[in-house]
């Protein structure tokens, strides 16, 4: 088709004269073999273009990763041998926040100089050796994959090319991409998208947490939990809950993307601590909420039971609680925990749902007592042995204290069963011998002492209770 063009005018009298006209030459038809012969030379060009890039691209990376494995090697030697002027030669002096926690990291003595917030978060972890296991290159940084430790996980780093060479400085929220949330009934969680994939896990269990909880212990709506997975550096130790001081607040829980953490190579995270904290805050919570006032020591002992007990569905790890469900079941706690809220007494507590009394069954009694206490030592539940002890004698209590702590770092064994012989009861004294069986220095002796304290019958020193 070819274009033609003319420009008229007209008169008065209706006559149209031409002025100017233009006629289009003809049109140049292209057989089909020459577009086809076009389209393959620019898709040539364009695909040779491509792989010469990713030819370069591929020779960076591969030089950057020769270079940073050096830098990581020579890291964790200098740190391994105290080096501290060439362990910093490593670090990114433009970084300021991360120079000044490497400079704190490398200190022999760098536990006794955090602060009471810097102890919440690993400013004082070792530099391990590891390797590398990929590398995308953004421009003069370098998001690295490393996997490091034992069992083996992979971490992410970030090295700065320099003019003195690569450097290691801190983490860069590029990485990770955009934050979003998701809410579950009183729970938001916020994370970032390229933590996503690996804490789909997580959600699941804190999305069944706050449901199951929940329909155990009321929870008021004027109460919420928020989760955040943060990207600052240096990570969360552990789990951090930040409770608000009001009984009818809310409580944040910070945890530290697994990227920081490390993500395990041989299996999937179970998020097992992660979600032993927000069953806790969630409890804690509902139960503060509706009586408006903290915790008392009893309630505080049970719900941190229950915690554990949720996570890890074994009653033997939850001493009072794990009693109480193995007597009456789980569909019992939503009236152990109704009952709960307006109880401090343990010897009530423990009366009613076990069914036994101090006065009535006195050696079942006191060795149910016994028995709760060495539970609680063989879990590691303070709250709950601290509990049975009698705190109106400071040096006796703290005794106690020690001795737990022995106990959780030592490698004596498992305890054995509490068996009482014979129990007498004086006043508001009271001695119980044990069989032979039973004794096991220096947690328990042949005879064990209480004193009445108020309601409670507590642990007590020898030498009061011989009185």
């Amino acid at each position: 088709m070819s274009i033609q063009f003319d420009w008229q005018v007209g008169s008065d009298e209706g006559r149209w004269e031409t002025l100017a006209s233009r006629r289009g030459g003809p049109r140049i038809h292209w057989p089909w073999w020459a577009w086809l012969i076009l389209a393959l030379v620019v898709s040539g060009i364009a695909a040779g273009g491509y792989f010469v890039l990713r030819r370069r691209y591929a020779a960076a990376v591969g030089m950057a990763e020769f270079q940073i494995q050096n830098v990581i090697d020579l890291e964790a030697r200098a740190f391994a041998q105290g080096d501290e002027e060439r362990y910093l030669e490593q670090q990114d002096i433009t970084a300021l926040d991360w120079y000044r926690w490497q400079r704190l990291r490398i200190q022999p003595d760098c536990p006794s100089l955090l602060t009471e917030a810097q102890s919440l978060r690993a400013y004082c972890s070792p530099v391990l050796p590891a390797a590398i296991a990929s590398l995308d290159l953004q421009g003069d940084v370098a998001w690295v994959q490393v996997l490091e430790g034992e069992p083996q996980v992979r971490r992410v780093r970030f090295y700065r090319q320099t003019n003195a060479g690569w450097k290691h400085t801190g983490p860069l929220p590029g990485f990770w991409r955009d934050e979003t949330a998701t809410q579950y009934g009183l729970v938001s969680i916020r994370y970032h998208q390229r933590d996503r994939p690996l804490v789909d896990p997580l959600l699941e269990r804190v999305s069944r947490s706050q449901r199951d909880v929940c329909q155990t212990i009321y929870c008021p709506i004027v109460s919420e939990l928020d989760v955040v997975l943060t990207i600052d550096a240096p990570p969360y130790i552990r789990p951090y809950l930040d409770s608000d001081l009001r009984p009818q607040g809310s409580d944040t829980l910070y945890l530290s993307s697994p990227w920081l953490t490390g993500v395990p190579e041989d299996e999937p995270a179970q998020f097992a601590e992660e979600t032993y904290w927000a069953t806790y805050a969630l409890a804690s919570r509902a139960i503060k909420a509706t009586t408006g006032r903290p915790l008392n020591p009893l309630q505080e002992a049970v719900v941190l039971e229950y915690a554990h007990w949720y996570v890890a569905q074994d009653t033997a790890l939850a001493p009072i609680l794990g009693r109480i469900i193995v007597r009456n079941g789980v569909d019992a706690l939503q009236e152990v925990f109704r009952t709960l809220r307006e109880e401090d007494s343990l010897n009530a507590f423990v009366s009613f749902w076990l069914d036994i009394s101090s006065e009535e069954q006195i050696d079942s009694y006191f060795g149910t007592l016994l028995g709760i206490e060495r539970d609680a030592l063989v879990a590691g539940r303070l709250q709950t042995y601290l509990l049975l002890q009698d705190n109106r004698q400071p040096w006796w209590f703290e005794e106690q204290e020690q001795r737990f702590s022995q106990y959780q770092v030592s490698d004596t064994g498992p305890l054995p069963q509490v068996e009482v012989q014979a129990a007498q009861v004086t006043g508001d004294q009271a001695s119980v011998t044990l069989a032979s069986t039973s004794v096991s220095p220096p947690y328990l002796t042949t005879v064990v002492y209480y004193r009445r304290r108020g309601q409670e019958w507590l642990h007590t020193s020898p030498l009061l209770g011989a009185r």
